[in-house]
């Protein structure tokens, strides 16, 4: 469907690239690429998605700009951007909308999809965090407007922002993953059968799991019959009392 593959854009624009640092170019041009797949799939469920295309078209850009300051520095090749205080801030602040918008974009589209299919928890969650980061959104901004306050008292401020914005990161990756688990295409509520395998354990858990898969279908329209037999049975009830 393609929320496991938004999961993974949104892991490696985050821990990622906040892990390997001066690098994060290599994770912004892979996450650009997971994305544009993972909206591919996703956008049959809500067009909303598709709004995730400009962000991963800055991460691209961002990922250029990063592979060269740090080509620069290996290679001493004196480029203008290298200890430029414009043009590092400017990326800084696109590194914030693209990292603001996405996260909101994507939050915002698991929500509807999620209430669509009857997820009202899941829904909640994602509408949740959307809050949580618009209070990182908030604090970023000041701290990139008046970034005094990001080295005042030993950066304190800047490592509680950081340690913030990890709990995020993770909650936002739960919700995520809650949506990749709990949502699927139509036709696929119950799991598709198993394919055999060459080791016989496997197959007895396969067919165990089938099983499981085929009982749960069985009932599933079993209790949808019945509540279309009462609803039938409500219907023609209303139909004779208007006749009479």
């Amino acid at each position: 469907m393609g929320f496991g593959l938004l999961l993974c854009a949104y892991f490696l624009f985050t821990f990622m690239s906040v892990a390997i640092g001066d690098y994060c170019f290599a994770t912004f041009i892979i996450g650009a690429m997971v994305t544009v797949k993972a909206v591919s799939g996703l956008k049959d469920y809500n067009l909303r998605f598709t709004w995730l295309y400009p962000f991963a078209a800055l991460y691209g850009l961002l990922a250029v700009f990063f592979a060269a300051r740090v080509l620069d520095e290996l290679f001493l090749w004196n480029l203008p951007i290298h200890g430029d205080s414009v043009a590092e801030g400017i990326a800084e602040w696109v590194k914030f909308v693209s990292e603001l918008g996405f996260t909101i974009i994507a939050l915002w589209s698991s929500a509807e999809i999620a209430a669509s299919v009857g997820l009202d928890k899941h829904r909640e969650r994602a509408l949740r965090n959307m809050i949580f980061t618009g209070i990182w959104g908030v604090a970023q901004v000041v701290l990139l407007v008046v970034p005094g306050l990001a080295t005042a008292g030993n950066g304190a401020l800047q490592k509680v922002l950081l340690l913030y914005l990890l709990v995020v990161y993770l909650l936002n990756s739960f919700c995520f993953y809650g949506c990749f688990s709990a949502i699927c295409p139509q036709g696929e509520e119950f799991g598709k059968p198993s394919k055999p395998s060459r080791f016989k354990f496997m197959n007895e858990l396969n067919r165990k799991l089938d099983e499981k898969n085929e009982q749960a279908r069985l009932e599933y329209e079993k209790n949808l019959q019945k509540q279309n037999q009462k609803y039938s049975a409500k219907n023609n009830n209303r139909h004779h009392k208007k006749k009479k």
